[in-house]
Parts: structure tokens; sequence; C-alpha cells
């Protein structure tokens, strides 16, 4: 249970119930999926690397035995991804 309640403070510290309190049931069929796409900040997905640009990389694949490439440079290069060379 959670109990709500909504207060004004005056800018002496001192609060005022704008609203009365009342307890809120939490829903029991709550959804494993809250509805948003997973995030894909740089903080959260773990980069790869292009060789190419030499920089980071969230569409890198493997194009040679050397090589990593994003998408971005191969496009560019006309470079064809080698999946059978994954090596991460």
């Amino acid at each position: 249970m959670m109990t709500i309640a909504v207060y004004r403070v005056d800018a002496d510290g001192a609060s005022t119930p704008v609203t009365p309190k009342y307890v809120v049931k939490p829903d029991e069929d709550f959804p494993v999926n809250s509805g948003f796409p997973p995030c894909s900040c740089l903080l959260c997905v773990p980069l790869g690397w292009c060789d190419f640009h030499e920089g980071p990389s969230q569409t890198d694949q493997p194009v040679d035995q050397h090589g990593r490439a994003c998408l971005p440079c191969r496009e560019q290069r006309g470079l064809t991804p080698r999946p059978e060379l994954e090596q991460r």
C-alpha cells in the first residue's frame, strides 16, 4: 500500500496539506514490459569499434581477418560483412 498526500511548503519550511491523505493499492497485474523501448544511449549499450573511421560503433561487423567496419563505412567502401569471422 502507498499513501499519497500533497503539501505546500512555505519559504520558512512550514508545510500545509493541500489534499487529504489517501491510500492507494498498487495494481497486482503489473505488466513486465513498461512499454518503453530499450535504452540505446552510450552508457547502456556496449559499443563496438570501427577500424575504418577509428571510432565507436553500434553497427560494427567483421569484414576481414583484421578489421571491423560500421554500417556507414561498409556502405561507403562497398565492404561485405563476414559474420563467420565474429570473435567478440
